[in-house]
Parts: structure tokens; sequence; C-alpha cells
């Protein structure tokens, strides 16, 4: 793990984006040792290494945001249409997909954009922590906490100031370095949840029941 935190340290910060480092160090290491760890199938069968104590899980309700952020790179049209073209094409039931979620192929591609990236969500993020969570399920050795984040992101370059809690804001939170561009009505819970987490990486206890 040292070896790890040292990768991090040195990392060039000029060229992460550019390096595609997210994750980067922790795969495959002693932390996540296997190459095929970022599967669901894969994360139901998994089981925590022997020396893992405890681990906290989180993901933000709107991870997909990511997704949000390369679409509008490209520039592409047709979002809906595209989109329930590849449900056809790749599920069984794509209408129930499609129903669910509410997208329509008349959909506007800023509509249709928001919804596709709360599938992206729900599947690619929230999905896969509750698969981790039932794979280390059968270890009572490790104690396993999930944080679903929901506090909105405060900046509005492209997503509407304060309704997305977006991809990484909620560890760009823990920081506490934009505070003072939050509603007065949410410091408290940012507060609350940078103590926890700080809290519980210092002592590994969690604070409160979360």
């Amino acid at each position: 793990m040292e070896d790890v935190a040292r990768e991090v340290i040195d990392a060039p910060i000029d060229a992460i984006r550019s390096l595609e480092y997210c994750g980067a160090p922790c795969s495959p290491s002693e932390l996540i040792a296997e190459a095929d760890w970022a599967t669901m199938r894969h994360a139901r069968s998994m089981r925590p290494n022997v020396w893992l104590e405890s681990q906290i899980l989180c993901s933000s309700t709107y991870d997909g945001s990511i997704s949000h952020l390369v679409a509008k790179g490209q520039e592409r049209t047709h979002l809906a249409k595209i989109f329930a073209a590849v449900c056809h094409a790749r599920l069984k039931d794509p209408e129930i997909l499609l129903t669910i979620y509410n997208i329509s192929e008349d959909d506007e591609d800023d509509v249709a954009l928001e919804k596709i990236c709360r599938v992206v969500t729900d599947i690619g993020y929230y999905g896969a922590v509750i698969s981790s969570l039932l794979g280390v399920a059968a270890s009572f050795k490790t104690n396993n906490y999930y944080v679903l984040f929901d506090i909105g992101n405060p900046f509005s370059t492209l997503l509407q100031k304060g309704r997305f809690a977006t991809h990484t804001w909620d560890v760009v939170s823990l920081f506490g370095a934009y505070d003072d561009q939050l509603p007065k009505d949410v410091r408290q819970g940012i507060s609350e949840w940078r103590r926890a987490i700080l809290a519980y990486c210092n002592t590994g206890e969690i604070p409160y029941n979360v």
C-alpha cells in the first residue's frame, strides 16, 4: 500500500488527464489484485484481501456525469435515437430499460443526455458498488460501509448548479476548498461527510451509523 501511495504522490499532475490515470495505481496491486476487477459479474464472486478489516464504498447520485462530459466533447447528435438503437441491438428486453428511464427517440439531445447519464449512473456506478458489496458479504472478517453521496455540485460550467451530485465531486468536497460556494443549508452535510470519512481513515471507525 505504501507503493501505491507513493505513486499517487509522485504522479505528474499536469499529465493526469492525458495518462487516463484515475485508478491506475490501485490496479493491479494488493488493493485490487486481479485485472478483471472492474466487471460486475466478477465483483459478485470477489472476496476481499484477508488483511482488509473494513472498507467504505461510495458512489454519487449522478456519477454518470462523466459520460455527459465525454458526449459534449464529441458533439454527437440524435442521442436518444442512437441509444435506443444500441439497446435494441444488445438487450433482450430493451423497452423495459427505455421505459424505466423514460427515454424516447423524440427527446432533444440535452434531455436525452441527462437521462442516458442516469442509466450510466445506476448501472456503471451504483450497480457496480452493490455488486461489490454482495461479493464481500460472505466475508465475516471485513466490515463494509456504503455511502450514497447526494449533495449538489456547486459549479455551473456544464450542468445546472447545485442540481447534480456529479462524478468525483464527493472526493473534491472532502478537502473543503469550495465550501464557500455551497448553499448554507448543505454546508453542515458536507462538514459531517468530511468528519466521518477522515475519522474513518484515521481510526478505522465510523463515528456514527451510516
